[in-house]
């Protein structure tokens, strides 16, 4: 499975994506670079995030074996933020359409995607900031099977 990771970091957006073979267990893909993280730095982020993240997280639609992997990057994403933030709470999944989503590359290109079997709003509560990551498949790269869009705060 390929992943892809699309959102905002220090104000640019970052992207990164891996195939199965590639794809680091201790870090992720971000503008083709690895960021490997130790364990102990895993299990802080994986600490920052509200008691019952994990249970809400296997309501998604998603593959299963994503959904520690896409909280870990949107903890990552948090902490590495702006606004630095070590308590993340994971309020809800809104399941959306499976309708044609286009967003905008810092290239200044338009990125079409097409979620055909899921595509799901994850609401965040970052320190007080609410935001909203998609959490989709997409149909125009059947290489990749999970996408992740920091959308909004």
């Amino acid at each position: 499975m390929s992943r892809r990771f699309l959102g905002v970091v220090f104000g640019a957006l970052v992207a990164g994506c891996a195939t199965p073979s590639h794809y680091p267990s201790d870090g992720f893909w971000i503008n083709g670079a690895v960021v490997r993280l130790e364990p102990a730095r895993l299990a802080a982020l994986r600490a920052n995030w509200n008691d019952g993240a994990l249970s809400l997280a296997a309501t998604s639609h998603s593959d299963p074996v994503d959904h520690r992997w896409i909280l870990d990057l949107v903890a990552l994403n948090e902490e590495l933020g702006t606004a630095p933030c070590h308590h993340v709470v994971f309020e809800r999944i809104e399941m959306l359409p499976l309708k044609v989503m286009t967003t905008a590359l810092p290239s200044g290109n338009r990125k079409e995607f097409r979620p055909v079997k899921y595509n799901e709003n994850w609401h965040i509560d970052a320190c007080g900031a609410q935001h909203r990551w998609r959490v989709m498949d997409d149909a125009n790269d059947p290489s990749n099977e999970l996408t992740v869009l920091l959308l909004g705060h």
